[in-house]
């Protein structure tokens, strides 16, 4: 088995046992294979295994604005309390919103994940538990906001 694959494997199971927050994760990640030319056959296979065609990570830091506790975060915008990560299976199943095709970066897609994904707050400040998420798409990767219910 390959370092890459054996400092993946690590990684991954710190996050699998909630030994580093999904922020921590992606940092290492990014931190631990960014001089990777290419990755091992062996490894690619697991993240797409585990990822799916989808980058459901993102350099974009509009996503970390919706998790309290992080020092992104806005008060007064919608809190994700699921796993982007799991969440981002899902893209391309939803209604696509706008004129750009699903999948363009710029465009949006409104999802029902089928189960509570965080707190949408209207501008009034209001909160309701949500199903409801709306995935953004960019040239980076894609971010998940809670929707209106």
């Amino acid at each position: 088995m390959s370092n890459a694959l054996i400092n993946y494997e690590i990684l991954l199971k710190q996050f699998l046992d909630d030994a580093i927050s999904i922020e921590e994760f992606q940092a290492a990640y990014c931190e631990r294979f960014k001089n990777e030319g290419r990755l091992d056959e062996p490894l690619f296979k697991l993240l797409d295994e585990l990822f799916g065609d989808v980058d459901s990570f993102t350099t974009d830091q509009k996503l970390l604005k919706h998790f309290p506790g992080h020092n992104s975060y806005e008060p007064g915008k919608s809190i994700l309390t699921s796993d982007p990560t799991k969440l981002a299976k899902q893209a391309g199943t939803g209604q696509q919103v706008g004129k750009i095709p699903v999948g363009t970066p710029g465009s949006k897609e409104r999802v029902n994940f089928g189960e509570n994904i965080g707190t949408y707050i209207d501008k009034a400040g209001n909160a309701s538990p949500t199903t409801n998420g709306m995935i953004h798409y960019s040239k980076d990767g894609i971010h998940i906001v809670p929707a209106r219910p």
